[in-house]
């Protein structure tokens, strides 16, 4: 059963020292967000745990300057920064020419719709997308419960009937 998006106060950091300010103040209630392809299903699915919450707040990380950079020094190698879309990262003619592995594995992410709003960042933080961790009737083990329901294989061996 699909909700509707909760309610949350959206904050756009100017810096990485407001944004980091900001996830300090509200602590857990906070979470960090760029293109936030996975975290707002998450939200909208109330897909939560003990060790889940649904954020109250979003810190937009997105409206700092050159967040979405990606830069290359021959002394210091390529810097990708966490907003970069996936496409821009596939795109980009500097990833295309000097490192075209990259440009081909990034194509091989999602959908196209999802490669033009997910960021690298989101990538490196998506949540699992196992059916078990997604459902809102299992507490599994990455949600702070206390057993990988995975592991099993078979949905039909954990649910009694």
């Amino acid at each position: 059963m699909l909700f509707e998006l909760p309610g949350f106060e959206h904050v756009d950091a100017k810096d990485a020292r407001e944004a980091a300010l900001c996830l300090r103040q509200y602590g857990e209630k906070a979470k960090v967000i760029a293109g936030a392809t996975d975290l707002l299903s998450l939200m909208k699915d109330r897909i939560e745990g003990p060790e889940l919450k649904v954020p109250e707040v979003l810190v937009n990380i997105k409206t700092i300057p050159g967040i979405a950079r990606i830069d290359y020094d021959e002394k210091t190698g390529l810097r990708i920064g966490a907003g970069v879309t996936l496409n821009q990262l596939a795109t980009a003619d500097l990833i295309r020419q000097k490192f075209n592995i990259l440009s081909q594995a990034v194509l091989q992410v999602g959908t196209t719709q999802i490669r033009n709003m997910g960021t690298v960042g989101g990538n490196v933080c998506q949540r699992p997308r196992c059916l078990y961790f997604r459902h809102a009737h299992f507490v599994c083990f990455k949600k702070g419960g206390s057993k990988c329901y995975a592991v099993a294989g078979n949905i039909a061996s954990t649910i009694r009937l």
